[in-house]
């Protein structure tokens, strides 16, 4: 009984940390790189108290791909020098908004991206690179669509829309404040 106390609590663990995103500190000084082990090229050099997006608790080999918030590079560093914080929420606000009926099939969304920074945008497994105060139009399959944005010096924004065939969408991606 005991067993299977311990395995049903194990299957609810690994069901609700799948896929969640968590802020993170780093706990010594440690180097990103840009593959899940230490032979790997360095992207960046993480110091003590840095701030981090944890992607995700699943680790390659003992590191978690990461995002760098104040470079906002991407790659893999130990977890045994990371952190784990809170869960980043997703956005629960409309980030996509309608701007009307096209004859084509597929939606196509126009990203604003009204920083002074470069924003990289990922929709599903897509990344895309925006430059400062500039926008792109992007076209996607309908449905559900998972984003992360992210600048450097910000937090990530997380969340997930759904987009429907034949529409037209605005994203103006901007921050209030940069740390």
């Amino acid at each position: 009984m005991k067993r299977l106390i311990i395995l049903f609590l194990f299957v609810i663990i690994a069901i609700t940390s799948y896929g969640q995103n968590y802020a993170g500190m780093i706990t010594k000084d440690t180097f990103l790189y840009t593959s899940a082990d230490s032979s790997g090229t360095m992207l960046d050099t993480l110091w003590e108290g840095a701030h981090v997006f944890i992607i995700s608790l699943d680790t390659a080999d003992g590191f978690y791909d990461i995002i760098y918030v104040k470079t906002n590079n991407e790659g893999f560093v130990p977890m045994k020098y990371v952190k784990v914080g809170k869960v980043v929420e997703e956005n629960e606000e409309g980030q996509f908004v309608e701007q009307g009926e096209i004859e084509s099939f597929n939606p196509e969304v126009e990203i604003a991206n009204q920083t002074t920074k470069m924003l990289t945008l990922t929709l599903n497994a897509h990344t895309y690179k925006i430059h400062p105060n500039s926008s792109k139009n992007i076209v996607i399959k309908p449905g559900r669509i998972n984003y992360r944005g992210s600048v450097p010096g910000a937090f990530p924004t997380i969340g997930h829309e759904y987009l429907k065939s034949h529409q037209a969408y605005l994203w103006r991606f901007f921050f209030a404040k940069y740390k």
